[in-house]
């Protein structure tokens, strides 16, 4: 053991930097700047030849040794200064060089490092050096390598996203094509007949997975932007045939350019570029690569221009500290797709874009990352997923309104200025906001940003006393949780009251935990007390809003519902609220059992005459697999009118397969509506014999007549009893038959068991509902 111990000493100190974290070489080593010096001839050669100088300064003294990240090259030579080194170790993953002489925190270094070999992509085929028959083209980050950053694919560096440096590109390539990278074009240099020579100059800070380089036959589409900071070029790259409808596509960019300046500060870059790459869409600044199909010639890829644009200020100009907090980048990124709505076509486009993406978080977001997570610490399988970006987007919105605009968009100015090309966690954008703002932000952050799932918010109930020419509200308020285990606290949430000749006041609640009580003295009587109208908070709720106005269908597609409006004498206000948490279930019908994920809401004000039918989908792939597990025809609709009231069954129709489809209520009326199913195997009576699978009841639940699908002899007697055993009905057959119409008109509301003994006194069993 002695030995062994020896050996392992010795191999540590050898080889101690292999296992080393990026984060732990950065914390040892400050790179100043990178310079790539990159030659790609013909793209049909799958091999590159390249050397990067790299300019760096030790953290520590005494330093002997320094550690890059490279995936797979062969390392030809190593130079310091003009000092050839021959003592490195290399992997293919961490290449060690041992220095020629020790170097102090004082020292400045230069290392070059030449290498040659072919490129290796991620598995996933995203990020990497892609050399294509007419294109060859990197992107930044890899979604299945550890970790994300993918510099190392085709340039030794220190891979995180702490360490930053400046950038020199030069690459030689055969002519007619172009080579663009980040920055600056400062000199083209024909070298020969056939090749030139491109150098771009990047003057700020970047991590390595923001370097860029695409070469291709390109042509360049010019313009200027008047930032705030002075005039900055603006140069797209794509095929000439593309150069019209890049023009066509990129109609708003200057419009968005000067919205994103004037909400979250200057420009930093010194240039405005996109390239057309076969894969993307990727942020690398002032060199976005985005696909060359995005480019159409019409505005339907705006939010993608526009979403990864913003990351010059969200993910370039700051960037997360690790992977766990990517929703810094991303999140913030989603929420400009909804943010240049507002900026280029008003609140209303801001509003739906950023309703349907949260719709599509409450339904598919646990789905997609397969569960529910914090923003925060995320784990490394999801770093690029759902969560972070559309999860993310929702609390940015949440956010700003919890805030005001005038203190949320003044201090994440502030925020970017502070951290401007630095490295940031979700504590210090908390801190920063809290500091500029002087709004404590620890339990908005703990409850949206480090807490799994969402809340959800509902008036439970409101009374009324007049109070001389006003009128003293007192309203009720109750939080529930959707995955999550941490309950909101300092929350302040917007009340609207609505009097029934529309009159409209709003107030604010301030409550923390479960419940929230609080008294407002309002001008009218109200009839309506509604939470969030406005939809200033992304909690576990989707709304919609409207005034009609005719007769006719209305697609509710936001809240999962529609009306069928069949007599609008005059205008009526309607709100449907789909929730997605479990609904209250006070007195619940024996066997009956509620969907424990969501339901819908209805508040109105109807005029004389309205009337209505009101369709709620049901989707057992999105969000009623935990209710839809037993026989179909067993799914029906309950109504309550207020949270006082026992849930009831309401007549209602089902169309559709038995695990998508919708149910039709006859009449809509103010309440609450959920899907509930009953227990197949409830009553007693039953439970000593298992249901008969070959005996077919339908339709389940039934009105007026219940289809009999079974082979029955003659003289076979069917027996119809209730939830008590009592025996309701007995018919015998007269003939041999496999189907009988049997007459429920006369049955009352209920649960009903079915036998059918033969001659022989098999019996055979089933169950159904009569509405």
């Amino acid at each position: 053991m002695k030995y062994c111990k020896l050996f392992l000493s010795f191999f540590l100190l050898l080889f101690g930097f292999i296992n080393l974290s990026a984060q732990t070489k950065s914390d040892s080593v400050d790179i100043l700047n990178y310079t790539i010096n990159l030659k790609i001839i013909d793209f049909n050669d799958d091999s590159i030849q390249a050397n990067t100088i790299i300019t760096f300064h030790p953290k520590i003294n005494n330093m002997q040794s320094v550690a890059f990240d490279l995936l797979r090259f062969k390392i030809d030579s190593i130079f310091s200064i003009n000092q050839k080194i021959t003592n490195y170790n290399y992997n293919d993953t961490l290449l060690i060089i041992t220095l020629p002489q020790a170097l102090n925190s004082t020292d400045t270094s230069v290392l070059t490092i030449y290498y040659h070999g072919a490129p290796t992509l991620e598995a996933y085929g995203w990020g990497g050096l892609h050399l294509d028959p007419t294109i060859a083209y990197n992107l930044g980050v890899a979604f299945d390598a550890n970790p994300h950053n993918f510099g190392r694919g085709w340039f030794p560096c220190i891979d995180d996203f702490v360490d930053r440096a400046t950038y020199n590109f030069n690459i030689t390539t055969k002519n007619p094509n172009t080579a663009v990278c980040n920055g600056l074009l400062t000199e083209t240099t024909s070298i020969n007949d056939s090749l030139t020579l491109f150098k771009w100059k990047l003057n700020q800070e970047i991590p390595t997975y923001l370097a860029s380089v695409a070469i291709s036959n390109y042509a360049i589409v010019k313009d200027t932007f008047n930032s705030i900071n002075g005039a900055i070029p603006i140069a797209i790259y794509v095929k000439s045939a593309d150069t019209a409808k890049t023009k066509s596509s990129f109609i708003h960019l200057k419009e968005v350019l000067q919205g994103y300046e004037k909400y979250w500060g200057p420009y930093r870059w010194d240039r405005i570029g996109y390239v057309s790459t076969p894969l993307g869409a990727m942020e690398h600044p002032t060199n976005i690569a985005m696909p060359s199909h995005t480019f159409t010639g019409d505005l339907t890829n705006e939010w993608l221009y526009y979403h990864e644009l913003a990351h010059s200020w969200f993910g370039d100009q700051i960037t997360c500290s690790t992977a766990g907090d990517m929703w810094i980048n991303e999140g913030w990124a989603t929420y400009n797709e909804s943010f240049f709505n507002e900026i280029l076509y008003g609140k209303v486009f801001y509003k739906n874009y950023m309703r349907a993406k949260h719709k599509a978080v409450l339904q598919k977001c646990h789905v997609d990352d397969g569960g529910y997570f914090s923003l925060t610490n995320l784990p490394l399988s999801i770093t690029y997923g759902t969560t972070a970006y559309s999860k993310g987007s929702g609390v940015v919105h949440t956010l700003r309104n919890y805030m005001g605009d005038t203190l949320f968009f003044n201090g994440v100015k502030a925020f970017l200025n502070q951290y401007a090309f630095k490295p940031v966690s979700t504590n210090d954008l908390k801190n920063s906001l809290s500091n500029s703002s002087g709004i404590d932000l620890s339990d908005f952050f703990n409850a949206w940003v480090e807490s799994p799932g969402f809340p959800h918010f509902s008036v439970d109930s409101f009374n009324i006393v007049p109070n001389g020419g006003n009128f003293s509200t007192t309203v009720y308020v109750r939080q529930k949780l959707n995955h999550s285990s941490t309950y909101a606290n300092s929350n302040k949430i917007e009340i609207t009251f609505k009097s029934a000749n529309w009159q409209e006041h709003t107030e604010t609640i301030n409550f923390s935990g479960v419940t929230g009580v609080q008294t407002f003295q309002l001008p009218f009587n109200p009839i309506l007390a509604l939470i969030d109208k406005d939809e200033k908070i992304a909690d576990a709720t989707i709304e919609s809003n409207m005034t009609i106005k005719t007769s006719g269908n209305i697609n509710l597609t936001d809240a999962s519902a529609k009306l069928n409006v069949s007599n609008c004498p005059d205008s009526s206000y309607i709100r449907v609220t789909h929730n997605f948490v479990a609904p209250d279930n006070q007195n619940p019908i024996s066997g009956l059992f509620l969907s424990n994920y969501h339901y819908w809401k209805v508040e109105g004000i109807f005029a004389n005459g309205f009337n209505s039918k009101l369709l709620l989908q049901y989707n057992a792939t999105l969000f009623d697999s935990e209710l839809i597990t037993n026989v179909a025809d067993s799914l029906v609709i309950v109504y309550r009118a207020n949270t006082a009231a026992n849930w009831e069954l309401t007549h209602s129709t089902r169309i559709g397969a038995s695990t998508v489809g919708q149910f039709t209520i006859d009449t809509l009326k103010n309440g609450e509506y959920s899907l509930a199913i009953w227990d197949y195997d409830h009553v007693s009576v039953f439970e000593n014999n298992k249901i008969n699978k070959t005996l077919e009841l339908y339709p389940n639940p039934t009105n007026d007549e219940l289809t009999i699908k079974h082979k029955m002899n003659k003289n076979s007697q069917i027996i119809i009893s209730d939830v008590s055993g009592k025996t309701i009905k007995t018919t015998s057959i007269q003939q041999e038959t496999e189907l009988y119409k049997l007459s429920t008109v006369n049955f009352p509301q209920g649960i009903y068991f079915l036998s059918i003994k033969d001659g022989n006194n098999k019996i055979s069993k089933g169950r159904f509902v009569k509405l």
